[in-house]
């Protein structure tokens, strides 16, 4: 039997039931053989299988969230757990942690400046330790560290117990009802793995609003990034992250911070200052921040070794108005055309309330570009097209106090009537009118305007003192087109 005749026969023997295995897959072929499927059976049974897949893309992604959920009720009942325990061992619970003598640290070769900071962290140790666990009013701010001056206080295994008491005072707040901490502070401290294994379990909770760090040193820079982040993701209820002269080593750690607080449901706040040495770029760190589509209220990023090569990232997303009050971007490097391009931007923007820009490389060429974007004074509408909303801070270079107050209406009205008066000193009002507003067609439309032009001077020199308001009126009135106007309406 030839090849051809033994297809013929598997075909014969098969008849109508080619299609009833579970993995057979019709073909457009055998939609045209007349055995009753059709091209539209064909596309009915693949709209059924597309239907199923999305189903179960519904499915997975309602899994995922069923994970989030079971994540933290896992470690709702862990920071449980490890209350319970707390509570068992300790029955009746009094400060138990030695005193320390002032003479241990003495004897280390500390001078007393430093063993006064000692003592009053000591205390502040125990002072906070009571009020915790006595759920006092005085929680909302909590500051653990040296608030008296920039001294690092290093770490000691003798402070370990008292670290231990804070601890413990924090797991059992965690745990407490109706209670938050609006302002927990980590300042100038010497974070050893020790420490660290303390607090992470203590801190992590929904306790927590604004989370400050600064001038931190720890032994393992990656291994205090890692109980940030653990820290941070943990506490969905956190809105603002300061991370302060705390060196980041790497661009990859770096990427891992920032990651979390882009990804963080509530984190509108962030001042990342003087984190970045030489070895990053800290344009590269803001790049990514400003190209996550979180909704930011305020940026702070002094210090961070900026080096922008001409990019357009900070200008655009500022040419954009997203919700930003507040950026600040001191001593950063930035030059003229880093300026020229932000005080493009400015024009567009009417959201930003702050915009920090002193200590960086401008020269008068910049300099100006920004005060243009604030100030331009070349004619009223140019004037009436600028920023009137932000305040930027240049540092000494120029007067930047047009726009001191929030109000848009009342800075506009300001340095209208403020170009107005320079002009009327002048005597010049007229000359510019009638340059601003010169009748360029035979028909005279511009004569239209005046009434208009006359209203908006009363409106910007009004609440000012009178006598300036009716001589600007009297300058313009005396000789700005009213023989045409007289003529037009004769």
């Amino acid at each position: 039997m030839s090849s051809d005749d033994a297809v013929k026969k598997r075909r014969v023997d098969d008849g109508d039931n080619r299609y009833q295995g579970e993995d057979s897959v019709p073909t457009i072929s055998d939609a045209r053989e007349g055995d009753g499927l059709t091209l539209a059976a064909i596309m009915a049974k693949m709209n059924e299988m597309q239907n199923e897949v999305d189903s179960m893309k519904s499915r997975l992604s309602d899994m995922d969230k069923l994970e989030d959920k079971c994540k933290n009720l896992e470690d709702k009942c862990g920071s449980m757990e490890r209350s319970m325990k707390i509570l068992i061992k300790e029955q009746k619970w009094e400060y138990s942690a030695p005193d320390i003598p002032e003479s241990y640290w003495r004897d280390k070769g500390f001078d007393e400046d430093y063993i006064a900071q000692m003592n009053y962290f000591i205390q502040k140790i125990q002072q906070t330790t009571s009020d915790l666990r006595n759920n006092e009013d005085g929680n909302n701010y909590i500051l653990l560290g040296n608030s008296e001056d920039d001294t690092v206080l290093l770490h000691d295994d003798i402070l370990l117990p008292h670290w231990k008491e804070i601890a413990n005072a924090l797991q059992l707040y965690q745990t407490s009802d109706n209670f938050t901490i609006e302002n927990f502070h980590l300042d100038y401290l010497q974070l050893s793995s020790s420490v660290i294994s303390l607090l992470t379990p203590a801190l992590k909770g929904d306790k927590i609003i604004n989370f400050y760090w600064r001038n931190n040193d720890f032994a393992n820079i990656r291994e205090g990034i890692e109980f940030a982040v653990e820290i941070i993701e943990s506490s969905k209820m956190m809105q603002t992250l300061n991370w302060m002269d705390n060196t980041i080593n790497g661009m990859e750690a770096a990427r891992y911070l920032v990651e979390a607080i882009i990804s963080h449901p509530s984190i509108n706040k962030v001042r990342l200052e003087n984190c970045f040495g030489e070895d990053i770029n800290g344009y590269d760190v803001l790049h990514t921040i400003l190209g996550s589509d979180k909704v930011f209220t305020r940026i702070h990023f002094d210090r961070n070794n900026m080096q922008t090569g001409g990019n357009t990232a900070i200008s655009d997303y500022l040419a954009t108005n997203p919700p930003l009050k507040e950026l600040y971007l001191r001593n950063n490097n930035l030059n003229d055309e880093d300026a020229i391009l932000i005080a493009s931007a400015l024009k567009y923007n009417t959201n930003l309330v702050i915009l920090g820009l002193g200590g960086n490389r401008f020269t008068e060429v910049g300099s100006k570009a920004l005060c243009d974007a604030i100030y331009d004074s070349t004619s009223l509408n140019s004037l009436a097209n600028c920023n009137h909303t932000c305040y930027v801070d240049c540092g000494h270079l120029f007067d930047m106090s047009s726009n001191l107050n929030c109000n848009l209406n009342y800075n506009k009205s300001k340095k209208l009537y403020r170009l107005l008066s320079t002009r009327h000193i002048e005597g010049s009002n007229v000359y510019h009118l009638n340059l601003e507003f010169r009748d360029e067609d035979e028909d005279g439309d511009s004569l239209k305007l005046v009434p208009k032009v006359l209203e908006s001077v009363q409106n910007y020199t009004s609440g000012q003192s009178v006598m300036p308001q009716l001589s600007f009126m009297f300058e313009i009135l005396r000789t700005w087109k009213m023989p045409e106007l007289y003529e037009k309406r004769t």
